[in-house]
């Protein structure tokens, strides 16, 4: 019986630290996405004079993106994505005229 109960343990553990592993590898596979649009709509909003900005939303770092993707939360992360986007189509609109 504690043989089988041990046994059970271990197994919950591993399952467990598998779904933290998993859980960590989606994370990176996440933020290397993120970072990768940022760096893209950085390098979009410089096309255009009106475009550009320079701050911690708006530069070329790929590995600055991805550090700070994987120390906020999902929230931060979207609202940084959704702001550049709108930024973006704001200014280009513009460029239309």
């Amino acid at each position: 019986m504690k043989t089988y109960f041990l046994a059970g343990c271990s197994v919950v553990f591993a399952l467990t630290n598998f779904a933290n592993e998993t859980q960590a590898q989606n994370s990176r596979q996440w933020c290397t996405k993120y970072a990768r649009i940022a760096v893209d709509q950085f390098a979009d909003a410089n096309r255009f004079n009106r475009c550009r900005r320079r701050d911690a939303r708006w530069h070329g770092n790929q590995q600055v993106h991805f550090n700070w993707c994987m120390t906020a939360s999902e929230q931060a992360v979207r609202t940084e994505d959704s702001a550049r986007r709108a930024h973006l189509a704001t200014c280009k609109s513009g460029i239309l005229d």
